[in-house]
């Protein structure tokens, strides 16, 4: 092959896999926020419970 016609064949193959790799990393980076989201609510409902329980103690002990 002439180096300017392999040149063109990894092209077409880059061109070709783009939308494949596109996608994985798209889904990749998904699943991530998810994660990071998800911790952040976990967080969330543990400082509320917390706060609950110790307004909860608050109000026992007048």
């Amino acid at each position: 092959m002439f180096p300017s016609l392999r040149h063109l064949v990894r092209l077409r193959q880059a061109i070709s896999d783009w939308p494949v790799s596109s996608q994985q990393l798209s889904r990749r980076n998904a699943m991530i926020a998810l994660s990071a989201c998800s911790r952040r609510r976990e967080e969330r409902e543990e400082v509320a419970s917390y706060l609950a329980g110790r307004a909860a103690e608050r109000t026992a002990h007048g």
